[in-house]
């Protein structure tokens, strides 16, 4: 798992590297809140880039910090990238795949790779949007699977 975890972080590096003549308006950055819900239930903020790759296919890479009330969680770090495929317009419905990894305060787990899928939308007028988004999380050792929300503003470019 943790093999086909950094073919996808690099495949996707590869691509953010990429000229900016793949860049087809769907650039920018994206600052959200989120909330966890697993075995315990956590809440946080993220920080999205977003990259144009072809017509209707982006990738995006992020970083989030997650804090939980809990015995056995304290914190969450997840770092990940995605590739995504969305339909174009002022209201942009997507879905998508992707990777990452987790560093986790808690006495209980270690730091973990992990995989997930996500649909969401955004709704941009010229370079201001708004963006909501499901996601489901699969982490090594099962016992921290969840589902996530996450609400934010973007900046395109």
């Amino acid at each position: 798992m943790k093999k086909c975890t950094i073919a996808l972080l690099l495949a996707t590096a590869t691509c953010f590297m990429a000229g900016n003549a793949l860049a087809i308006g769907k650039t920018g950055y994206t600052a959200y809140g989120t909330y966890w819900n697993g075995d315990d239930s956590g809440y946080g903020f993220g920080l999205k880039y977003t990259r144009s790759l072809i017509d209707i296919v982006f990738a995006d890479a992020r970083v989030s910090y997650i804090s939980y009330d809990s015995n056995r969680i304290d914190t969450l770090i997840p770092t990940e990238v995605s590739i995504n495929i969305g339909l174009p317009g002022v209201v942009t419905p997507y879905a998508g795949v992707g990777a990452g990894y987790y560093f986790i305060d808690s006495p209980i787990y270690d730091d973990s790779a992990g995989y997930f899928a996500q649909v969401g939308v955004e709704v941009s007028i010229s370079k201001i949007g708004v963006l909501a988004e499901l996601r489901y999380h699969d982490l090594e050792g099962g016992d921290l699977d969840s589902l996530s929300a996450n609400l934010g503003v973007l900046l395109k470019f």
